[in-house]
């Protein structure tokens, strides 16, 4: 799985950055909000990890702004001191998941493959209604060319 970790805490990205590629997973980390964007905007990512920081990441603009862009994207938003307003503002911006305090790497792990398991079980549902859809295009021209020749 792609993932963009925007954190303020570089040494705490990096490890976390060293401990999932172990686990095959790919990792671009940013330590502010700006190069977090631009990180956002090079490159294609299924789930994005947000340290809330007041005053230097404004993670809920990045939730509204990233889901803009891609509406199945994954948020994880960390923010220890989280306030209930805080929180029920995030659900309301379909946040994916939202850790109050520093994200349990175990925890992480489940999640992360919940959601390939997920991503796996949407991608095989997409290619199946495409099979049907064309199945069905293919039916409805050979009805129209049968009801062509009758006429």
């Amino acid at each position: 799985m792609h993932l963009l970790i925007i954190n303020t805490d570089k040494s705490y990205s990096e490890n976390l950055k060293y401990s999932l590629e172990t686990m095959g997973h790919e990792l671009d980390i940013s330590c502010d909000q700006a190069s977090g964007e631009e990180l956002f905007q090079a490159s294609k990512h299924e789930m994005v990890l947000i340290g809330h920081e007041p005053g230097q990441i404004d993670s809920l603009g990045l939730l509204k702004k990233f889901r803009a862009i891609n509406p199945d994207l994954r948020v994880v938003i960390s923010w220890p001191q989280a306030d209930v307003r805080f929180v029920c503002e995030a659900v309301h911006e379909r946040v994916f998941d939202f850790f109050t305090e520093k994200i349990d790497f175990r925890f992480l792990i489940l999640l992360l493959d919940e959601t390939e398991q997920r991503i796996k079980v949407e991608s095989e549902r997409k290619e199946q209604h495409s099979r049907l859809a064309m199945g069905y295009a293919r039916l409805k021209q050979a009805y129209n060319d049968l009801q062509e020749r009758l006429k």
